[in-house]
């Protein structure tokens, strides 16, 4: 049963990889060491320059594939940029080269309780009020509001 479980967890990472085209020209490598593009990437990133740290990151994914770390704040980023499919596709990434980090585990979670919210706020907009639609909608929202208010207690 195990097996079978790791088999499918693999099979859905892979299935929602991202990749990365080395023809954009925003990631041509402009004669910095693999050094200095990291130190680039975490100034940007601390500073809050997403735009500058999102080029930074997919140009050390392109340059180091296999470290999670970039991926991991690559994700971030498009958390933090409310593009919650590659900030999802990201997290995946990290994953398949960390599959034990928990903070990744953490983010992927929170990404993907966003998409559900958005999901049922959709559900209770479009639905008549008091059917049971409706009603279940508002349950889950309310209990998804508890949930993430006692996260950002921890």
């Amino acid at each position: 049963m195990e097996k079978r479980l790791t088999a499918i967890f693999i099979f859905l990472l892979l299935s929602g990889c991202q990749t990365i085209s080395q023809n954009d020209p925003e990631l041509i490598r402009t004669g910095n060491t693999l050094a200095e593009d990291e130190i680039i990437a975490r100034t940007a990133y601390e500073n809050k320059d997403y735009v500058q740290a999102e080029r930074a990151y997919k140009r050390l994914t392109l340059d180091m594939p296999g470290d999670a770390l970039s991926w991991y704040k690559l994700g971030n980023i498009y958390a933090r940029k409310n593009n919650p499919g590659e900030a999802q596709k990201a997290y995946k990434e990290a994953l398949l080269r960390d599959p034990n980090n928990a903070k990744i585990w953490h983010n992927l979670g929170v990404v993907q309780l966003r998409k559900a919210v958005l999901s049922f706020l959709n559900v209770k907009q479009n639905s008549e009020p008091g059917s049971p639609l409706n009603v279940h909608a508002t349950k889950l929202l309310l209990l998804f509001d508890e949930v993430i208010e006692t996260g950002q207690d921890q």
